[in-house]
This record gives C-alpha cells, structure tokens and sequence, in this order.
C-alpha cells in the first residue's frame, strides 16, 4: 500500500510501470510491477480507503453541510463480458446501452471565507442501489449535514 501510494505521488501517474520506476526499487522492474498490481488487486484496500476518506470528510460536516449527491452511468457500449455490466440509460442520449450506474457523494461546507467540497464516496453499482452509504455518511457525521 505503502509502495502505491508513494509510486502515485512521485510519478503523478496511474500507469502502474511508470508507479514502479518511480520507485528506484532495487530489484527487477517486472517483479516491482508484478508486487504493485497484487496490492491493487486486492479487494480489502479498495474498501479500507473508500471506509478512510468517508469517515474523515464526514467528520468534518457541521448542520448547515449539504451532502449532494450525483448518479450518472459509465457506458461501457464495446463491452460485453464485463462483470456487473448492465443495461443502463445514457442520460446523453436518452437509449439503453450496456455500463454501470455511477453514484457520487460529495460534501459541500462553507467555512465563511470560502467553500470545501470534499468527496464521500464514489461507487460503481449494476442493478441494486446500496443504500448502506447514506447510513455510513449520517452516523460519521454524527447525523450533522443537508442531503440532496
């Protein structure tokens, strides 16, 4: 996680070989590679950061935050095999095409000088909408904040 983090920050890139090479490891490139995509592949450190950056922002609402939230959809028209692809509407174009419904929640904060807008959460989703991110937001942020 350590390597990820450090590799995203130095090479300012989401190419994983680039990630790698910015790491002046010692040992061979490919097996640098090879250790970075095996962390990212794990399923666990996708929900313990999303489960992070959820309860710091939300830490920070008072009563006047709106929380505001967004659903889009990703469409995905050249797959077919990709798991938990659906049929979904491109707000675009109004038709049925294959992708995923996109949620984001975002906070917006006045602080009297100026406006924070932080993320809470953003999550893919295919047919059934989880609504235990809303219960998250509200008990860490003490059931502070406006949600639209």
């Amino acid at each position: 996680m350590r390597n990820i983090t450090k590799g995203g920050i130095s090479s300012e890139t989401l190419i994983v070989r680039q990630k790698a090479l910015s790491l002046h490891e010692k040992i061979n490139l490919d097996k640098v590679c090879e250790k970075l995509y095996r962390n990212l592949k794990n399923d666990k450190l996708s929900d313990v950061i999303s489960e992070n950056i959820m309860r710091s922002n939300c830490s920070k609402a008072t009563d006047e935050t709106y929380f505001i939230a967004d659903d889009s959809d990703l469409i995905k028209h050249r797959s077919h095999k990709i798991e938990g692809l659906a049929r979904v509407r491109n707000g675009s174009t109004g038709k049925s095409m294959n992708g995923f419904y996109l949620s984001n929640i975002t906070s917006l904060n006045d602080n009297g000088k100026y406006y924070s807008i932080l993320t809470i959460c953003s999550q893919l989703y295919s047919n059934i909408i989880e609504d235990d991110r809303i219960n998250d937001i509200t008990n860490h942020s003490n059931n502070k904040g406006i949600y639209f």
